[in-house]
Parts: structure tokens; sequence; C-alpha cells
């Protein structure tokens, strides 16, 4: 987990030499759970805060369900100035992995956040 932790931030960024939220999802999801999530970002012409807001509305490719129970890995949409625009992984024990605009990625605990949980997500192959 420690190579996901103090990644710079880069909006649009899809390595570790930079990342933002979306970007980080995608790397975790290749490199800890064998899914390629598609660059929502680039291939659909959406910007991370569309995605976000598309994935919570349950609207977006079908490959996302809406789940209750916690899992690790599950991908967490919360609210930002009151609109889902940030996403963050579930790792377990409560906490999550995310990256937030102006801070390097970092693990958080879920509480911390828990009043912004717009939803929470798990890919359909799981």
């Amino acid at each position: 987990m420690n190579q996901y932790i103090g990644l710079p931030y880069r909006f649009g960024g899809r390595t570790l030499d930079g990342i933002d939220c979306l970007g980080l999802v995608k790397v975790f999801y290749r490199e800890q759970l064998d899914i390629e999530v598609p660059d929502y970002l680039y291939s659909m012409k959406f910007s991370v805060n569309d995605c976000a807001e598309t994935i919570a509305k349950g609207s977006f490719d079908g490959n996302w369900r809406l789940v209750d129970d916690a899992q690790y890995g599950d991908l967490l949409v919360f609210r930002v100035l009151g609109l889902p625009t940030h996403v963050g992984v579930d790792i377990g024990e409560g906490l999550m992995l995310h990256a937030f605009q102006g801070r390097n990625s970092c693990i958080e605990s879920l509480d911390a956040w828990s009043h912004r949980l717009a939803g929470r997500y798990r890919w359909r192959t799981r």
C-alpha cells in the first residue's frame, strides 16, 4: 500500500509521478484488483467531477453497482461543496486511499469523510 502514499497531486494524472483521485482509483484497481477501469476523463470527455457525479447517479456505463456493505476495494464517491465530485478507495479497517487537490495522496479515516459520502460502489465483476 505504501507505493500509493505521498504521490503528488496532478489534475488528469494517471501515473505514480502525478495523480488525481480518478487516476489513483485506476492505478489501484489495475495493480491490486486486476481490473482495468476505463479512463472516463479522456475516453468519455468528462471531467473528474462529471465522472464521480455520474457514477453516483448510477447512470454511467453499467460497470458500477451501488452497495451498502463495506468491502475492500469499493469505490467511494464523496460530495465536495455539496456535489459528488471526489472518489477514493476503501482499503478496509475504516480507512480509504485518495488523492485530493492540493495534497499528496494519502490514507485517511473514513470517519473524517463520512458526512460527505454520496455512495459506495462495487465493480460488477467483483
